[in-house]
């Protein structure tokens, strides 16, 4: 007698179709996960701002009292008579130091400008972000 070895038809198409099925899982889920990660990568830059927004306001809550608004800087902060400090928004990152040693803060080459405006009790910035506005409102409580 002829002893034939190996696998049927049917078994070789149920083996098939249960990869197929495990590959076509497996592929929605790499699908997901890259659409995932270029969200994050791609995000929009409001992450960002939130850190820049929520250090102006750290930084505004206290040192109000000694800030002034010069062209060079959008805050300026004076300690003592001769000691200042900058603010300054350049290249898309925000720095905060004296003349000799600036502090890189935070950036993102999505953030693309920070204007200042100020008005009697009203300092408003105004962060581009991807051709849209972020806006931050500090009032002036000093005399």
């Amino acid at each position: 007698m002829n002893k034939q070895s190996g696998f049927t038809l049917v078994e070789l198409l149920t083996a098939i179709a249960v990869y197929s099925i495990l590959l076509v899982i497996f592929g929605m889920v790499v699908v997901g996960f890259s659409r995932v990660t270029k969200a994050v990568n791609n995000s929009d830059g409001y992450d960002q701002a939130a850190l820049i927004e929520n250090y102006i306001i750290d930084l505004w809550k206290t040192n109000q009292i000694n800030a002034s608004f010069t062209n060079d800087a959008l805050l300026t902060f004076y300690e003592g008579q001769e000691q200042e400090r900058k603010l300054i928004f350049e290249n898309g990152f925000l720095f905060y130091g004296s003349e000799n040693s600036m502090n890189k803060l935070f950036g993102h080459e999505q953030i693309t400008q920070i204007n200042r405006k100020v008005f009697d009790n009203l300092v408003i910035f105004e962060v581009l972000i991807n051709e849209n506005t972020k806006t931050i409102v500090l009032f002036n409580t000093r005399g």
